[in-house]
């Protein structure tokens, strides 16, 4: 099982001491690479749009969600894209699919 960690902290809360954690944010992609289906999971509702490298976009979340599992078997190989919009921020992580 490979999954992949990706911690964001706001920049004020990352360089200041304070007694209050910062808010820890998240995106995980797994597997990657994938073959047949791609489980995202994010600290915050977001809407997920999915890229070639061409720049097309191959799929859209129907809605937000924090979670999601993507069918990606009747993809092209190749590298994609995934952008995630939260209500705050913007995630671009890539993904391979073999």
């Amino acid at each position: 099982d490979r999954r992949f960690n990706y911690n964001f902290y706001p920049k004020d809360e990352a360089t200041h001491l304070s007694e209050n954690k910062p808010r820890q944010e998240f995106v995980r992609i797994y597997p990657n690479p994938a073959t047949n289906r791609v489980r995202i999971e994010t600290s915050e509702s977001s809407k997920v749009d999915v890229y070639n490298m061409s720049g097309q976009k191959v799929y859209t979340s129907p809605d937000s969600s924090c979670e999601l599992e993507m069918n990606v078997s009747e993809w092209n190989p190749g590298i994609y894209l995934i952008r995630l919009k939260s209500t705050t921020k913007v995630y671009s992580k890539k993904l391979l699919v073999k």
